[in-house]
């Protein structure tokens, strides 16, 4: 360690120089900071300034002491990040506007987790109702693509009156006009996707009017 040390103090007089003017500029950046805070700062804003700049300066004070120059620039780098980050890992110095800003993020973050999670299970659903869809389609069929008059209104059955995921008008009128077994088989999954989607928007207007009732 020693030799290290005299090889630190025997590099050349430029870096010695600019070892000083990086832990000036460190030092300065925190002061400007400081002289910059207006009256809107949090405590935690103040503090986190007024750390850094400390830690800068105690840095270089000790940097200096050890390498002059580069260990100036090298501590008092080291002094603003660590003493930064420990102000900004700790809520010791939260005031009530900090606490108040922490506990918007975390409900906004929470709001988001679970409207992701709903979304999830809304692909989940659609998927588990084409799936239901299909299995009755081809069952009934004989893995085909066609169904016999008798199958086709169990069919039916199932998708207006069991599920409704169709409206039995619109199923009669895509009857009449012509449209093929499987066809209605895209008609019912469609039916289902919709439904899913009418569910989510009831949800979400639910929640949007029990937000509005309580002023949010």
């Amino acid at each position: 360690m020693k030799n290290l040390f005299n090889y630190l103090k025997s590099l050349p007089t430029p870096l010695f120089v600019g070892g000083y003017i990086i832990s000036v500029l460190v030092v300065g950046k925190g002061v400007y900071d400081i002289a910059t805070l207006n009256s809107t700062a949090t405590g935690s804003e103040t503090a986190l300034v007024w750390g850094k700049t400390l830690g800068a300066t105690g840095g270089a004070v000790i940097g200096t002491r050890v390498v002059p120059g580069v260990g100036t620039a090298f501590f008092a780098v080291l002094g603003y990040v660590v003493c930064g980050e420990i102000i900004e890992g700790t809520d010791y110095f939260d005031d009530d506007l900090d606490k108040s800003r922490k506990a918007l993020k975390e409900s906004t973050q929470a709001l988001e987790d679970t409207k992701a999670k709903q979304e999830e299970e809304y692909a989940k659903a659609k998927q588990e109702y084409i799936d239901f869809i299909e299995v009755q389609f081809f069952e009934l069929s004989n893995n085909s693509t066609t169904l016999s008059e008798d199958n086709l209104e169990k069919f039916k059955t199932l998708m207006v009156v069991v599920n409704g995921f169709v409206k039995e008008d619109v199923w009669d009128n895509a009857i009449a006009g012509g449209a093929s077994d499987y066809e209605m088989l895209d008609l019912s999954k469609r039916g289902a996707v919709e439904k899913i989607d009418a569910i989510k928007k009831a949800r979400e207007d639910w929640v949007r009017q029990q937000l509005q009732e309580k002023g949010y």
